[in-house]
């Protein structure tokens, strides 16, 4: 799946895979460089968000992520939440409510969002590492 950030002031980055990556999940920086260029996983529970992923990428591919306070983009939420709710990383990437240990905080959803829908996520200044 791919996805567009809704609003985009925030930057991209083109990054290298060091595992199976999902557009419209979480990812987390995964390891050195590879000359100059990030290297991300899908982000875990507990993890810092680096960004969100705009496609699908096999390990060893490269993939555009998104990151930056202000970007407001689509993330899968596997759980139904409200709007203005703050976010943190599950275990496979998506956005889940803050809280369940342990909460390391990477966004705040602009609208509601149903169970397994694309909620619209900003990455705030403080939130994302």
């Amino acid at each position: 799946m791919d996805v567009v950030p809704f609003r985009e002031p925030g930057t991209t980055r083109t990054c290298h895979a060091t595992a199976a990556v999902t557009g419209g999940r979480f990812v987390a920086l995964s390891g050195t460089t590879i000359e100059g260029t990030p290297r991300v996983a899908p982000a875990g529970a507990g993890v810092a968000v680096f960004g969100v992923a705009a496609g699908d990428a096999a390990i060893g591919e490269k993939v555009l992520v998104y990151t930056g306070p202000g970007v407001v983009m689509p993330v899968t939420c596997p759980a139904a939440l409200a709007a203005g709710a703050v976010v943190q990383a599950d275990a496979t990437g998506g956005a889940i409510a803050l809280g369940v240990a342990p909460a390391i905080a990477a966004g705040r959803l602009e609208a509601d969002v149903a169970a397994g829908a694309l909620g619209r996520v900003q990455f705030l200044p403080a939130l994302i590492r």
